[in-house]
């Protein structure tokens, strides 16, 4: 499931792929605003439950493109624990 959801979100092993197999599966499932709605669905997480993404990738979706998104970088979490080192 992983290796089809890297191949269908960013093309990843697409050229593994035997030839006309891509083809055959959009013209079969067009993709119809994929990227648009996937986008639309990360901002959506975000704003609804930032708390959700925290340490998570879609992290990166808020702080460019949610207003007000607030969560700390994974950085400055680092950086904050309460250790001397």
């Amino acid at each position: 499931m992983a290796l089809g959801s890297g191949l269908d979100f960013a093309g990843v092993g697409l050229d593994a792929l035997p030839d006309g197999a891509a083809a055959a599966v959009l013209d079969a499932f067009p993709r119809l605003g994929f990227k648009k709605d996937a986008l639309d669905t990360m901002m959506a997480l975000c704003a609804e439950k930032p708390a959700g993404v925290l340490m998570h990738y879609f992290s990166e979706v808020g702080r460019r493109h949610v207003p007000g998104f607030g969560l700390p970088a994974i950085d400055e979490i680092l950086f904050a624990a309460p250790f001397a080192d």
